[in-house]
């Protein structure tokens, strides 16, 4: 009787074990395929992007000789410019997410990264699903148009 009920509690928690490495490699799977996603949306993106650019380098090049790529009004004040939803940072999971927040809209802000390090500038908004600031007069892009051979 004893040696049957040590095998029994042996084969249950072998079952245990096998269920948990079930479980973990399902996990994995889940977030390996996550990462896929967001690698692609990054990769699409960013060709979106580059075809933008190119698309804007060439009708500010031709000027008025650039071929009408948008047609209606609504596509013209897209034109060279990526999609809204596809500029956005991606969501982070809940559980990698910051809990406590000591940064509100209004607060004075020192930028530790990037081109416009150590410049100081105002947040504008908080987004806490992408754990991204938005800061005033921080990464701005200026436009500079080269004038088309033959203007003045």
């Amino acid at each position: 009787m004893l040696k049957a009920a040590s095998r029994a509690i042996r084969a249950r928690n072998q079952a245990a074990r096998k269920l948990a490495r079930v479980r973990e490699d399902n996990k994995r799977m889940r977030i390996k395929e996550a990462i896929g996603v967001r690698t692609q949306i990054q990769r699409i993106a960013r060709a979106d992007q580059k075809q933008s650019r190119r698309e804007a380098k060439e009708d500010r090049v031709l000027g008025p000789l650039a071929p009408r790529r948008a047609m209606t009004s609504a596509e013209a004040d897209e034109m060279s410019v990526v999609a809204g939803e596809r500029a956005r940072a991606l969501p982070i999971r809940k559980e990698k997410r910051i809990k406590y927040w000591n940064i509100v809209a209004g607060d004075r802000v020192v930028v530790l990264a990037g081109a416009d390090r150590h410049r100081i500038g105002v947040v504008k908004s908080v987004d806490k699903a992408t754990a991204t600031l938005t800061v005033q007069g921080i990464n701005m892009v200026g436009l500079s148009f080269s004038l088309a051979r033959g203007e003045g």
